[in-house]
């Protein structure tokens, strides 16, 4: 039974942007018991293709809850359907964009035709409990309902995230861009939802690249995401000391918009508390408001000057006016953060692909 492939793919990207964010954990009391054990002595298994299989039949039955999915070879009769193509045509190419490791093609190697799901204990299967529990696990799919196919293929998609940030993500590097691609770059990683990473990692690298550049002997120290600025003691999210270790500079990097109340906030409990004579907001899109502004200008007739900067326009210019040598040191500092254990597997896979489209239109 020919299945349409484009809809294959499109639930395995609507499962992957429904599970961001989402623990494994959180989903489990929507699978059971029996399907989780299932699983993982699937993932146990070191027959790769046992987990791709599996991830095949649950999207190829949401999509089509005619198709047999025990029956993964079009010769097995009507109800059947093409397994090989349903991982050649959605299954490896998700895995591919999303670099989640994979075989090329399983039903190539341990899933032959004469393989079906139907039945445990086939000849020529080297691990026998991780078929067996494929088989099982098989079974269930094929008597789902939709609502419940939905929460398996969520199941397994996170399971192949938690497999996928498990392995080291090689992060992709290029040793130098030019302002503009610079520039794209930037505006990219700024679109994605990161959480706050990327543009915490911005300015970071941009301020280490000053250091450098200038030989200014900068040190630049930050907290991690969303942590709290209290128990830390820290005054903001970056900070930098010179070289005799005085604070030099104090800045906030936000995505949310500024209010009035925000900054009083942040006037009371970090400039006044380590006495400082400037903070800088460093924000996202959204320009801050009026009256926040009205708030920052009565600060600085008091001796606090608190100041206000797009990320992306501050960055840009200051990376303008420190030469060639400190864009290649901007872009090695950026790397090595992106390529960090601190940094999430999703944002290195979403750094890839922007290097990718960034060096793509360079040679359009």
């Amino acid at each position: 039974m020919a299945l349409d492939y484009a809809a294959c793919r499109s639930e395995l990207e609507a499962a992957y942007d429904a599970v961001q964010g989402v623990t494994l954990e959180s989903l489990q009391s929507g699978v059971g018991a029996p399907f989780r054990e299932r699983v993982e002595s699937v993932f146990a298994s070191r027959t790769q293709a046992y987990r791709e299989a599996l991830l095949g039949c649950a999207v190829a039955k949401l999509v089509d809850q005619g198709i047999d999915v025990r029956l993964p070879h079009t010769d097995l009769g009507a109800a059947a359907f093409s397994g090989r193509s349903v991982d050649e045509q959605a299954v490896n190419p998700f895995f591919r964009d999303h670099e989640i490791p994979s075989s090329r093609s399983p039903y190539l190697s341990a899933l032959r035709r004469g393989v079906d799901f139907r039945s445990k204990n086939p000849t020529g299967q080297r691990d026998l409990d991780g078929f067996n529990a494929l088989v099982d696990a098989v079974e269930q799919i094929n008597t789902a309902t939709v609502a419940d196919l939905n929460r398996l293929l969520q199941y397994l998609v996170r399971r192949f995230l938690d497999y996928r940030d498990a392995s080291r993500i090689p992060v992709a590097k290029i040793q130098k861009l030019s302002l503009a691609q610079i520039h794209t770059l930037m505006r990219k990683l700024l679109a994605e939802k990161s959480g706050g990473v990327f543009p915490v990692l911005l300015v970071i690298a941009v301020l280490k690249a000053q250091s450098d550049a200038l030989k200014l002997d900068w040190t630049v120290t930050w907290q991690g995401i969303n942590a709290a600025d209290g128990p830390s003691g820290a005054a903001g999210d970056v900070t930098v000391t010179d070289r005799e270790g005085a604070t030099f500079l104090v800045a906030e990097v936000t995505e949310r918009v500024i209010d009035r109340n925000r900054v009083i906030a942040t006037f009371r409990s970090k400039v006044t508390q380590h006495n400082l004579e400037d903070y800088l907001f460093i924000h996202s899109d959204a320009a801050p408001e009026s009256e926040a502004l009205k708030a920052a200008e009565r600060y600085f007739s008091q001796g606090h000057e608190l100041i206000f900067v797009n990320v992306l326009d501050w960055t840009y210019n200051l990376l303008a006016s420190l030469t060639v040598v400190g864009r290649r040191s901007f872009v090695a500092e950026l790397i090595a953060l992106v390529d960090s254990d601190e940094t999430p597997a999703r944002l290195k896979v979403a750094w890839n692909g922007l290097i990718r489209d960034v060096l793509a239109l360079q040679a359009d």
